[in-house]
C-alpha cells in the first residue's frame, strides 16, 4: 500500500479529518448552588436551563471561537543527581486557561450575560447596609462610596462547561461526536475590552477567559 493510500485509509477509517468549526458549547448551572445567580439571569431574560431557545441559546449560538482545554506540568529543579546537570521533575498538574469568543449583536447579549455573572461574584453594597444592590439598580450602583464584596466560591462557579467536538455525517452537520470536554467549577476571570473605532466596519467580538479546577474528557 502506498503512503497516499494509507493516509486516505486512515481518514476513511477515522471518519474524516477534524475541522475547527465543528463544535458547540454548553453551560450547566446548579439549581441549588447557583440559585441566586440563576434568579439574576431570569430577571434579565436569560433562561439558563434552556440552551436551545431564547437569549441564552442565542448567545451560545454566536460563540464563534472556543478551545479544547489543555494541561501542563509544573516542575521543580533537582541539582546534584548528576554532576553539572539540573533535572526538572514534574511537580503538579496544571490546566491552561479556557477562552470563548462571541459575535456581538446590537443587543450585546454576551456583554450583559457575563456582566451579570461578574456582578454576582462581586456585589456592591451601600455603606452600612447588609443588602446587596440589585444589578438593575443603576442609580444606586453609580455611587462611588459603594462597597464591593465577594460571594462564596461554590456559589460563583459554574459546575460544568461542556465543549462538544463533533463532525458532519450523512444525516446532520453535527451528527457525530468526537469527544466531550467538561470543565469543572469554571468562572470568568477576564472579560476583555471591546475596541471601537472609525474606519472599516467589522463585527464586534467579546472574548472571555475562564479559570477552572480541572477538566475531563470522554471520547
Amino acid at each position: 500500500m502506498s503512503t497516499i493510500q494509507r493516509v486516505r485509509s486512515i481518514f476513511e477509517q477515522d471518519k474524516g479529518g477534524s475541522y475547527s468549526n465543528e463544535y458547540e458549547v454548553k453551560f450547566t448551572f446548579s439549581s441549588s448552588k447557583n440559585s441566586e445567580l440563576i434568579s439574576s439571569y431570569s430577571a434579565a431574560g436569560y433562561n439558563v436551563n434552556n440552551s436551545s431557545d431564547g437569549a441564552f441559546g442565542n448567545m451560545l449560538l454566536m460563540c464563534d471561537e472556543a478551545s479544547l482545554p489543555g494541561q501542563f506540568s509544573a516542575t521543580s529543579e533537582v541539582d546534584g543527581m548528576f554532576t553539572g546537570r539540573l533535572i526538572q521533575h514534574p511537580q503538579a498538574k496544571l490546566y491552561n486557561d479556557f477562552r470563548l469568543s462571541f459575535i456581538m449583536t446590537n443587543k450585546l447579549l454576551p456583554n450583559e450575560f457575563f456582566d451579570i455573572w461578574f456582578y454576582y461574584m462581586f456585589p456592591e453594597y451601600k455603606l452600612n447596609s447588609s443588602t446587596p444592590l440589585q444589578y438593575t439598580d443603576y442609580t444606586q450602583r453609580a455611587e462611588r462610596s459603594n462597597v464591593t464584596s465577594l460571594r462564596y466560591y461554590d456559589n460563583c462557579v459554574c459546575p460544568s462547561i461542556e465543549v462538544r467536538k463533533m463532525y458532519k455525517t450523512q444525516f446532520a452537520p453535527n451528527g457525530g461526536t468526537s469527544g466531550r470536554y467538561y470543565l469543572v467549577n469554571a468562572y470568568p476571570y477576564t472579560i476583555e475590552s471591546v475596541p471601537l473605532a472609525y474606519g472599516a466596519s467589522t463585527l464586534n467580538k467579546l472574548r472571555v477567559q475562564f479559570r477552572y479546577e480541572k477538566y475531563y474528557a470522554t471520547y
